[in-house]
C-alpha cells in the first residue's frame, strides 16, 4: 500500500480520515504523527467548532427566552380574564404568581445568556410535559401552548394528536370520574428541552477550558 503525506491534508480532512481509517492501516501511525505533530492546531479548531455549535445552540435559547417571557404576559392576561369572568380562585392567584415570576425569570437568564441558571428554563419546560386527566382531576401546565400527544384511557383506549392555544395552569377536581380520560405529553416543551440541554453543556466544556470571557458570559 502506498503511504500517504498527510502533511498537506487540512485539520477536517486529517479529522475526517482519522473517523474512517482502519486502524490496522499502514497510514494509520502516520496520521496519528501527523495529528500529534499539529495538535495547537487540532485544539483550535475543536474549540472553534464547539463555539459554532454553542452559538447555534445559544441562538435557539434565545428565542426560547423570549417565548417565556411573552407566556409571563399571556399567564397574566389569562388571569385577569378569569378574574372578571369569577373564575378565579386563591389558587389559581398563587400559581400564576408562581407561573409568572418562573417565567419572566427564566426568560431574562436564557436572553442574557447566563447558563448558569438555565435550570429554570429547563424545569420550566419539563412541567409543561405531562397533561393528565385522570379519574376526577384534571390538571395542564402550559407557558403559551403546546402540540400534544395523547393516549386516551375512557371511554376508549386510543391515540390522538392535538395543539391547543392554553396559557397558564389549569387544576380541576370533579365530583364523579370524566367521561374522557387521557395522558398527554407535549412535543414542543421536548423539543425546548433538547434545545436547552445541549447549549448547557457546550457552555460548561467551553468554560472549563478557560475560553469564555467570564465578565461577558453567565
Amino acid at each position: 500500500m502506498k503511504l500517504i503525506d498527510y502533511s498537506q491534508y487540512s485539520i477536517d480532512e486529517l479529522l475526517d480520515v482519522k473517523r474512517s481509517i482502519d486502524p490496522n492501516s499502514e497510514n494509520f501511525e502516520s496520521l496519528l504523527n501527523e495529528l500529534s505533530s499539529r495538535k495547537e492546531e487540532v485544539a483550535a479548531h475543536q474549540v472553534k467548532a464547539k463555539q459554532k455549535e454553542l452559538n447555534i445552540a445559544e441562538n435557539r435559547v434565545l428565542i426560547i427566552g423570549y417565548l417565556q417571557v411573552i407566556a409571563a404576559l399571556a399567564i397574566t392576561i389569562t388571569y385577569f380574564l378569569s378574574v372578571f369572568d369569577g373564575t378565579a380562585s386563591l389558587l389559581s392567584t398563587m400559581v400564576t404568581v408562581v407561573l409568572v415570576v418562573l417565567n419572566i425569570v427564566a426568560g431574562i437568564t436564557a436572553i442574557r445568556e447566563k447558563y448558569k441558571y438555565y435550570w429554570l428554563s429547563i424545569l420550566n419546560q419539563a412541567l409543561q410535559i405531562p397533561n393528565i386527566a385522570i379519574g376526577t382531576i384534571s390538571a395542564k401546565y402550559s407557558g403559551l401552548g403546546g402540540a400534544y400527544v395523547s393516549i386516551h384511557l375512557a371511554p376508549q383506549v386510543s391515540l390522538g394528536v392535538d395543539a391547543s392555544f392554553s396559557p397558564g395552569f389549569a387544576l380541576y377536581q370533579y365530583t364523579a370520574s370524566m367521561q374522557s380520560q387521557f395522558i398527554s405529553i407535549d412535543i414542543l416543551a421536548i423539543i425546548f428541552l433538547g434545545a436547552l440541554i445541549p447549549s448547557v453543556k457546550a457552555k460548561v466544556l467551553l468554560t472549563h477550558m478557560s475560553l469564555l470571557p467570564h465578565s461577558s458570559r453567565g
